[in-house]
């Protein structure tokens, strides 16, 4: 489950799950809305908030695969050059 849907079915504010994590409701907004990804760190911080509900492992797995598609990108780049 994403965190955006855990906080709907459980009825929480982003507000309130940022307060309870400890961290700022903009920055929570944005990995919510996945202009950013949070480190292994905070994806811990979230999978024990949510009771394991949201799994880090979500998190972390798409920033491998964020940054395998950037080195592949570079790769590309660097053929081309």
């Amino acid at each position: 489950m994403d965190l955006r849907t855990y906080l709907f079915k459980n009825y929480i504010t982003i507000k309130e799950f940022s307060e309870s994590i400890g961290y700022h409701r903009s920055y929570v907004s944005q990995i919510i809305n996945e202009f950013k990804l949070p480190g292994t760190k905070l994806a811990l911080k979230i999978e024990e908030a949510t009771k394991g509900e949201v799994k880090a492992s979500n998190y972390i797995n798409k920033k491998i695969r964020k940054m395998r598609g950037l080195r592949a990108s570079m790769d590309l780049k660097a053929k081309d050059a």
